[in-house]
């Protein structure tokens, strides 16, 4: 699960993550506004042969009050044993 915290005049759209370090297509990142400013997305990510794989995750992102946009992109590590 991710959550993120925003300004309560910022919304969020549906995302994606994406392999880095490997391609594994492009993962769908739904989000859910569970207060003011708090959004969950539920997340499932498939394995691969990378032991330190990397990943990106886009989210439009847009102002309520004006025609301000933009994208938050972050980028995360998985690992396995």
């Amino acid at each position: 699960m991710i959550t993120f915290t925003t300004p309560a005049e910022v919304l969020l759209e549906n995302g994606k993550i994406e392999g880095i370090s490997m391609y594994m297509g492009s993962i769908p990142l739904i989000l859910e506004q569970i207060a003011v400013g708090k959004w969950q997305a539920k997340l499932w990510l498939g394995a691969c042969s990378d032991p330190q794989m990397q990943w990106q995750g886009t989210v439009p992102w847009r102002h309520r009050e004006n025609s301000i946009r933009g994208v938050y992109v972050f980028q995360f590590k998985t690992e396995t044993n």
